[in-house]
C-alpha cells in the first residue's frame, strides 16, 4: 500500500483529493520559503518614484493634441476651411446649418454643443436615416430642452 491509499482509509478522501491537496500544501510552502529568503527585485524602491516631475510632460501632451486637433479641423477640406473662418469670425446665422447634412465641424459651432455631442447628433442621425423636424435633437443625448432653446434658431431640416 502506498501512502495516499492508508491516509485515505484514514482520513476518509480519495486519493485524487489528497494528492491536490498535498500538491497545494507544497506550493504554500514554497512561498513562504521565496518569502521569508526576500527574493524579491528591488521592486521596492520603484514603488517610490515621485511622477511629479513627469507632470508638465503630460500637460504639455494634452495641449499638443488639442492644438492638433484644432489644426486638423482648419486643415480640412477648403470649403469646410471658409466656414470654420466664417462662423469663428461671425456669429452663426439663423437657420445656417441643416442638421442632415452637417459635418462634425459644423456642428461643433453651435452654442453649447462640443465635440461629444456633435458626436451624439451624427450617431442619432445616422441610426435613425435623418431628422425629420429639429425637435428630434431633444432626443439625442446630452440635449434637453435648454441646450436645444439654444440651438434651435441656427438649425433646419431640409
Amino acid at each position: 500500500m502506498n501512502i495516499f491509499q492508508k491516509l485515505s482509509e484514514k482520513i476518509g478522501l480519495t486519493q485524487t483529493e489528497l494528492k491536490v491537496f498535498a500538491f497545494l500544501a507544497a506550493v504554500f510552502i514554497i512561498g513562504l520559503l521565496v518569502k521569508s529568503l526576500n527574493w524579491e527585485n528591488e521592486s521596492s524602491a520603484k514603488n517610490n518614484f515621485d511622477y511629479t516631475a513627469m507632470d508638465s510632460i503630460f500637460y504639455s501632451l494634452d495641449s499638443l493634441k488639442s492644438n492638433q486637433l484644432e489644426n486638423n479641423l482648419l486643415n480640412s477640406k477648403a470649403d469646410s476651411l471658409d466656414f470654420i473662418i466664417n462662423k469663428k469670425k461671425h456669429e452663426l446665422t439663423e437657420k445656417s446649418i441643416n442638421l442632415n447634412k452637417a459635418r462634425l465641424e459644423e456642428l461643433i459651432m453651435l452654442p453649447g454643443v462640443g465635440v461629444k455631442t456633435a458626436q451624439n447628433i451624427l450617431a442619432y442621425r445616422k441610426a435613425s436615416g435623418g431628422f425629420n423636424n429639429i425637435e428630434e435633437l431633444m432626443e439625442v443625448e446630452r440635449i434637453g430642452e435648454s441646450r436645444f432653446n439654444k440651438i434651435k434658431k441656427y438649425v433646419y431640416v431640409r
